[in-house]
Parts: C-alpha cells; sequence; structure tokens
C-alpha cells in the first residue's frame, strides 16, 4: 500500500470521540484581545496559550468538576472551589497584565539582546514578565515564582505554590511581527499542576 493510501484509509475510518458533542472550548488571549467564544471543540479553558484544564459540563461549578475531593465533605469542597477559582481569577488578572505590556511593543521598534543560549529576549519580555511577577507576589507572597527571563523568586528558600511563567512564548514571532506567539502560565502545587 502506497503512503497516499495507507493515510487514506485511516482517514475514513470514524475516531473514536473522547468527549461529548455538546463540549466546547473558550479562548482567552490577551495578545490578540480574543475574547471568550464557545467553539463547537472539546471543553477546555485555555489561558494565555497554557493554562489548561478539563471541564465537566454537569450543573456543577467546572472549578469543583475538576476537583478530585470527596463528595462527603462540603466544607473543605467548597474552600478547595473557592481557592481554584482566586488562582484563576488571578492567572487572568496576569495574562491581561502581560497582554497591555506586549500590545506596547508588538510591531514597534525595540531592542533584541541575545541571552547566554543565543535565543533572543527584548524589553517586552522583561517589563511583561515583571508586571506578571508584581501581580502574583501581591495577590499571594508566599507563592514562588519562576520566570523564564528572571528564575527563581520567592520570599522563602521554598514554596508549595510555583507559578511558571513565560510572557512570550515564540519571541522571533514577537520580533518579526507575526502573531504566532503567546504567553504561559502555570501553577504548581508541591511540584504536581494544578
Amino acid at each position: 500500500m502506497l503512503p497516499s493510501q495507507a493515510h487514506r484509509s485511516l482517514a475514513a475510518r470514524p475516531q473514536p470521540s473522547l468527549f461529548s458533542s455538546s463540549s466546547q472550548i473558550r479562548l482567552r488571549s490577551p495578545c490578540l484581545n480574543l475574547n471568550p467564544s464557545p467553539l463547537p471543540f472539546p471543553s477546555l479553558h485555555i489561558y494565555s496559550g497554557f493554562f489548561l484544564r478539563p471541564v465537566s459540563l454537569q450543573k456543577r461549578s467546572p472549578i469543583a468538576a475538576s476537583c478530585s475531593i470527596p463528595r462527603t465533605d462540603p466544607a473543605k469542597r467548597m474552600s478547595v472551589t473557592a481557592e481554584m477559582e482566586r488562582f484563576v481569577e488571578v492567572a487572568n488578572t496576569v495574562a491581561d497584565a502581560a497582554g497591555e505590556v506586549l500590545r506596547k511593543y508588538f510591531r514597534q521598534s525595540f531592542e533584541i539582546i541575545d541571552k547566554a543560549d543565543l535565543s533572543p529576549v527584548t524589553i517586552a519580555d522583561r517589563e511583561a514578565e515583571e508586571s506578571m511577577v508584581s501581580i502574583i507576589s501581591e495577590s499571594f507572597p508566599v507563592h514562588a515564582v519562576y520566570g523564564e527571563e528572571n528564575g527563581w523568586r520567592c520570599k522563602e528558600k521554598s514554596a508549595d505554590y510555583v507559578w511558571i511563567l513565560d510572557p512570550i512564548d515564540g519571541t522571533k514571532s514577537f520580533i518579526t511581527g507575526k502573531p504566532l506567539f503567546g504567553t504561559l502560565i502555570a501553577l504548581l502545587h508541591k511540584g504536581k499542576p494544578v
């Protein structure tokens, strides 16, 4: 069988679906200023290209549905749900702050510096990361931050929660004026993604 025939035969087979057909995806991008809008895809929340979380389409809160808290302890479930909603709220604020900085520099002239590994960094990278770190530090003073541009920041030697930030993933695209970049935000709790 020729490779093109094999490709056609695979494409013709129905693929099993992991998600219901009524699922949706919500996209939020601070750089391109897209508002959340329902699309006919599996239900995920994407915050600035990273911060992914599957969401249940049941009547209870999407955040509560994604937590693995036993149903037998409603008080504990409510506190975890509130905490998760706070994390999402801060992640959205951080993404919006990065977007504000990046829009000022997008398709403008600015200085480009080569890092030790010869990858480019711009003033937009550095300013966006600083704005992101300031919001996280104000919202969660005991959390640590690991940013691509400035590395580890924490008031203590260690922290249970660590925010991982990359203000511009796709710096070369950003430099050349192509809208093929994003801001990456992740949150770890004791080394595991939240």
